[in-house]
């Protein structure tokens, strides 16, 4: 499991190892040269990692041995949008936009919601962040990869103001998503940049080596990948720039995403704060407008159902990536409509645990009373998880609250607030310390949970069993390893690339955060000899259904998921007064069953005949449209609203979106909006298609009319591409988080 083996083989190791090719940078006029290009063979495909080395990199002999100032981040951004001509300085300036707004409309409900100034921020110009910002750390997030394989996760930048003090600090994070330049193959499309950052471990290579390949891999690209530090990953339409801002009293967060501005320049446009709803959804008693209460209610209803489910994935699923497993399980997934723009750390303000009514924390002990898994929890621990998703949680209030009655949200960096502490043992520190300190939750939970799915993937890839983790008990659960020993199997990688491999009293296993062999191979398993016969259908990765998860095993089969398999007839028994299919609702005039999902063993409900031009659900419309805007009250769920239809609405294809003239929004304006959105029936690269051919027709357009409907329609592509990026189930997380 230790041996040196070589860390590439064939096309791989020519492709990796050869990164002498040149780039010109059009500002400079230069061709750039990539500065790393030799063999390395130290570290073995199944050896661990440094995490220090391959996970994080916050020691300033390796980020100095490249070149990641900010102002070469601006100018690669810039050089890489294709739009008109600007400056360094004015592209940063735009970092500051929206920090004088006191309110934003979230762009898919319409609703508007109150923002603070940031007057000292804001007071911040761009040629002074050019020369203020230093780079104090780098971040591999392979393990945000989604489970289609559509790109290879995201890889940050930290950048810190200098000099500082202790009220006097602003950090920036450019955040890019990196796409896969072969999605048919799936995650194995990705496994370069998985094998880069685990060569990085190599103990043969020096500081001055890392720092430099790091560089190549930013701003050159892998062969046959982008760079990270492009326009297009950081927004237009995956990736984004966030800010921690101490200037201004009240410490808060921010968010941009790459855009255009109506000349065609590229800009930083602000965006909502991704899984930070408005803190006043959490009490139901708040006033506002119409649309302000329909869509607190709309909220309510999703947090009780959809989030909860996710923010309790620890006890409905059981043990998941070590290292602070609780922890690491937790998600929400909140829904964008919900979304502020802000995310205030400093007090209580946007703290579910201090905010959520009565009523609010009531219908949370009325979901968790009705399972046995949640007993021991109460409504403070479910807040507490979802209070620690947003950016103000986890780098202040959510820190030590419980989220159960075993374990604490983990800790900041000492001295509070951040993960990456750019402040150094003096004040005011004029540059950043040698090594930043990095918080405990950081070190001891979130880092170790990340390697161990790097290990495990290259490992895996490479024909290994584990990731050099030790083994210790009872099973090993393959791509995301538990640190147990097989029992008694043969330990070879079976299914995706490696086929049926399994001998005859085997199955493929693949664990809890790889169903089916989505991420990469399983491990060949014992198949259980005695099955009790408890009914709990389970569906088989081979499609068929099961009794239970032991007679699919029994049968070499691992489990795709919970319930009968999908099927024109579902054979569950619908609770009463719900739906499995249409023939249950026969006493309705023209009664449909809306909402079921037999896989999942999820029951519908019946509606008779919608209202002339309204729908219950897509079959309803015609072809080329979906119904938008309906709210149903599903089965078994408590609900406070009046089951509305939607209407039917066009899918805009990607060459409708080119031609289009309307500015009209992908997404409904309905305030109570829950059907599936339109971008859903279009692929990632029939989204991606359109997000570049509105690009195109913007940087083309000749006139100002022209310029504002192409710049609306790349805002609705953009925006379409990252709520279906968003709703994906990750290929390592069953719900991923952005922090």
């Amino acid at each position: 499991m230790k041996a040196k083996l070589s860390m590439y083989t064939g096309a791989v190791a020519a492709a990796l190892l050869s990164q002498a090719c040149t780039k010109a940078d059009p500002a400079q006029g230069a061709a750039e040269t990539p500065s790393f290009a030799t063999s390395i063979a130290g570290i073995g495909p199944c050896d661990s990692v440094n995490v220090d080395q391959s996970m994080v990199i916050h020691d300033q002999a390796i980020i100095t041995a490249g070149n990641f100032s900010f102002q070469r981040t601006i100018q690669a951004i810039r050089n890489s949008s294709g739009g008109a001509i600007t400056t360094d300085a004015a592209l940063a300036q735009t970092l500051t936009s929206g920090l004088l707004n006191t309110s934003f409309t979230n762009p898919t409900s319409g609703l508007a919601m109150a923002a603070n100034t940031r007057s000292a921020e804001a007071g911040l110009t761009g040629a002074g962040l050019l020369t203020d910002m230093q780079p104090i750390a780098l971040f591999n997030r392979f393990d945000l990869a989604p489970a289609t394989g559509a790109n290879c996760g995201e890889y940050r930048i930290v950048y810190g103001r200098y000099p500082n003090s202790t009220f006097n600090r602003y950090l920036v994070i450019f955040e890019a998503r990196l796409p896969n330049p072969n999605p048919g193959l799936g995650l194995a499309g990705c496994l370069p940049v998985a094998q880069f950052w685990h060569q990085l471990s190599d103990a043969a290579l020096s500081d001055t080596q890392r720092g430099q390949m790091l560089e190549d891999f930013y701003y050159n690209g892998l062969p046959g990948f982008s760079a990270v530090v492009t326009h297009a990953n950081y927004g237009v339409p995956l990736g984004q720039v966030r800010a921690n801002m101490f200037m201004t009293p009240l410490w808060m967060l921010r968010e941009w995403r790459t855009s255009f501005n109506l000349s065609g320049q590229a800009v930083f446009t602000p965006d909502t704060v991704k899984d930070n709803p408005l803190a006043e959804f959490y009490d139901e008693t708040s006033f506002g407008t119409p649309l302000f209460i329909s869509e607190q209610a709309a909220f309510s209803n999703d947090f009780a159902t959809i989030n909860m489910n996710n923010l309790l994935d620890f006890e409905l699923n059981g043990a998941g990536v070590s290292a602070c497993p609780e922890v690491n399980t937790v998600g929400a997934g909140f829904d964008d409509r919900y979304n502020e723009f802000q995310s205030v750390s400093q007090g209580p303000s946007d703290d579910p645990n201090s905010i959520a009514s009565p009523a609010f924390r009531a219908t949370i002990d009325g979901v968790l009373s009705g399972n046995s898994a949640f007993a021991g929890l109460n409504n403070s621990h479910v807040l507490a998880r979802a209070g620690a998703m947003t950016c103000g949680g986890c780098h202040q209030f959510s820190v030590g609250q419980a989220i159960s009655p075993t374990a604490n949200w983990p800790g900041v960096a000492a001295g509070g607030f951040v993960h990456v502490k750019e402040t150094g043992p003096t004040s005011p520190t004029n540059t950043p310390p040698a090594v930043v300190a990095l918080s405990s939750a950081l070190t001891s939970c979130f880092l170790p949970a990340r390697a161990q799915i790097l290990e495990t993937f290259v490992c895996n890839a490479s024909g290994g069993s584990d990731a050099g983790v030790t083994d210790s008990g009872v099973t090993d659960s393959g791509v995301v390893d538990s640190g147990v020993v097989d029992s008694g199997g043969t330990s070879t990688p079976c299914g995706g690339a490696y086929g049926s491999t399994c001998g005859s009293n085997e199955y493929c296993e693949f664990g809890p955060y790889n169903v089916c062999g989505a991420a990469g191979p399983g491990v060949c398993t014992p198949r259980p000899v005695n099955c009790g016969y408890t009914v709990n259908e389970v569906c088989g990765c081979d499609g068929n259904t099961y009794t239970n998860e032991c007679f699919a095993n029994q049968a070499g089969v691992d489990v795709s998921s919970q319930g009968a398999c999908n099927s024109n007839v579902c054979n569950l028994r619908p609770p009463a007064g719900c739906c499995f299919d249409d023939s249950q609702c026969s006493a309705l005039k023209g009664g449909e069953c809306i909402g079921e999902d037999c896989a999942a063993g999820q029951a519908g409900v019946c509606k008779g005949l919608p209202p002339k031009g309204g729908c219950w659900e897509n079959a309803d419309c015609a072809r080329g449209e979906v119904c938008d805007g309906v709210m149903i009250c599903g089965c078994g769920q408590v609900c406070r609203f009046t089951d509305t239809p939607g209407v039917c609405r066009s899918i805009l294809t990607p060459v409708q979106l080119s031609q289009s003239i309307s500015t009209t929004s992908l997404s409904s304006q309905s305030t109570i909006s829950t059907a599936q959105a339109p971008e859903a029936q279009l692929s990632d690269a029939e989204l991606f298609t359109a997000v570049e051919t509105a690009k195109g027709d913007l940087l083309n357009a000749t006139t100002t009319q022209d310029a504002e409907r192409a710049l609306g329609t790349l805002e609705d592509a953009v925006r379409a591409a990252r709520t279906r990026e968003a709703d994906q189930p990750g290929a390592f997380w069953r719900h991923r988080r952005t922090h």
